[in-house]
């Protein structure tokens, strides 16, 4: 171990000292901006994160959030380079993974972001989200049977996910496997919020089985 009375060590210790002071001063802003982007307010939460990146520009936090605050706002084309800052501040974060993975998707760029979301897999593989993404987005592709192994492998991680609940229906229905397909659908409609979006989409998959 490096003697802590070498210079050497007086200066990283200083280093780290340092990156740490800054990062403290930028939480209050990045604190702010999740708020904002909580409550839809994007361009006020790309403000803040602006107001925390010009006093740490290495954050994480804040450039994925901003990153995500404008793909919210339809400015995937945008929001990637900030996607790809995040991950070089933190390239083991499934999350940055995850979510440059959506972008990619957004911009109709499909074998990328499947390359991102095994990326997130690989480094995560008991964290469901990004086995969620990927599910929907082959099933835009019009690939159900993957599909549907990644949305049911996404509910072995967490039961209770709704968006895989009725991702699952939709796969196989899809599929054309009625009766499993009618059941999903229940699963999904038994724990759905009234007011999510997914639920209309299911309440006429069960209509077209005449229930």
């Amino acid at each position: 171990a490096l003697d802590p009375t070498h210079p050497g060590a007086v200066v990283g210790l200083a280093t780290l000292r340092a990156v740490g002071a800054t990062a403290e001063a930028a939480r209050p802003a990045v604190q702010e901006a999740m708020v904002l982007e909580r409550d839809d307010r994007y361009e006020e939460a790309i403000g803040r994160y602006d107001e925390a990146l010009a006093i740490d520009p290495h954050s994480g936090v804040a450039l994925a959030g901003k990153a995500d605050s404008l793909r919210a706002l339809d400015r995937a084309i945008d929001s990637l380079p900030f996607h790809e800052r995040a991950i070089q501040a933190a390239p083991d974060h499934p999350v940055y993974w995850t979510h440059r993975g959506l972008a990619l998707a957004d911009l109709e760029r499909a074998d990328d972001a499947f390359a991102s979301y095994q990326r997130a897999i690989d480094l995560a593989p008991r964290f469901p989200f990004p086995w969620l993404c990927r599910a929907e987005l082959r099933l835009a592709l019009e690939q159900p049977g993957p599909a549907l192994a990644d949305f049911e492998k996404a509910l072995e991680l967490e039961p209770e996910l709704a968006d895989a609940m009725a991702g699952k229906a939709c796969a196989l229905h899809a599929l054309g496997r009625k009766d499993e397909a009618r059941r999903a659908c229940y699963a999904y409609l038994d724990t759905a919020d009234p007011d999510d979006d997914r639920t209309t989409e299911i309440t006429a998959i069960l209509h077209q089985f005449g229930d």
